[in-house]
């Protein structure tokens, strides 16, 4: 009767995560489900697990947007045709693209997910880069890609080993 009652109330509150988080607002996909009323022990502990991944989320811009200001990414980035020579740093709402005589702002929302994944594996070289990497992969369908990053980073640090569960059972 409980999980009946609830369960809509966390659908609907996923559905919000998502659509947030297909905008990069991972502060706001947090909210969203954290605000929905459950007290089911499978629902909380569902409610939780997506928590945690909008929390690795935010933790995989913060440091990608850090990554990029400190060092950039000198890597062809193509966007609708284009072709950049890389990205010389990033805002929470801008990339700054590089282009030949100088830098052109671009929203993240532009560039493909795709891109952006590889433009942040590119900077895992630890296991907590790469496990935010593979909740991102996760989180924007890349299925294999978020496997091998997340068993990378719960080899490599114990730690991630259950929360790794979470990842193999639920389609994002």
């Amino acid at each position: 009767d409980l999980i009946a009652r609830e369960t809509p109330h966390l659908i609907a509150a996923m559905e919000a995560y998502r659509q947030l988080i297909a905008k990069y607002d991972f502060a706001g996909a947090a909210v969203a489900i954290r605000k929905v009323n459950v007290t089911e022990p499978s629902l909380r502990q569902m409610q939780s697990n997506y928590q945690n991944a909008a929390a690795w989320l935010a933790e995989w811009k913060s440091t990608l947007i850090k990554d990029l200001n400190a060092h950039t990414y000198n890597g062809a980035v193509v966007v609708n045709d284009t072709q950049y020579s890389g990205i010389t740093g990033a805002t929470a709402d801008k990339l700054r693209m590089k282009v030949p005589y100088g830098v052109a702002e671009m929203n993240w929302l532009k560039v493909p997910a795709p891109i952006l994944l590889t433009i942040s594996s590119s900077f895992a070289t630890d296991a907590d880069r790469q496990w935010r990497c593979g909740v991102f992969a996760w989180a924007i369908g890349q299925t294999e890609a978020a496997q091998k990053l997340l068993d990378a980073a719960s080899s490599a640090k114990p730690s991630y080993r259950e929360a790794r569960k979470f990842f193999d059972q639920t389609k994002r």
